[in-house]
């Protein structure tokens, strides 16, 4: 069993999905993610403003095209509540289209009361 990484802005992150063979996978539970690097865009979907150039997702989209081009497989499974918070709107909305246009496997799975 490896070690919990809690810094998602760290080399140590991102090198677990520049550093595999075959296939990313993560399966994400939370109804809400606080991280530094989506504030300014968060802040702006809730505004109703337009969407900002935010070149660290710009590179992570990249890393995930480099990756699918060379064969690699990305794969993500949600599972979220209804109603959606407002993260979950914005994720799909904006955050989610760009690493699906790269290619990354991205799947919604709604947990329903009870289950």
């Amino acid at each position: 069993m490896g070690r919990r990484i809690t810094d998602v802005t760290s080399a140590e992150f991102d090198a677990l999905f520049t550093g595999f063979e075959h296939t990313a996978y993560r399966l994400e539970t939370l109804q809400a993610y606080d991280v530094s690097y989506e504030e300014e865009p968060y802040r702006a979907f809730l505004a109703g403003h337009p969407q900002p150039h935010i070149p660290a997702k710009n590179q992570w989209v990249s890393m995930i095209g480099d990756a699918v081009r060379a064969g690699k497989v990305f794969q993500r499974v949600h599972v979220v509540r209804e109603p959606l918070t407002d993260y979950l709107r914005y994720e799909l909305g904006w955050s989610y289209p760009p690493n699906v246009e790269a290619g990354e496997d991205i799947r919604i799975l709604v947990a329903h009361p009870g289950s």
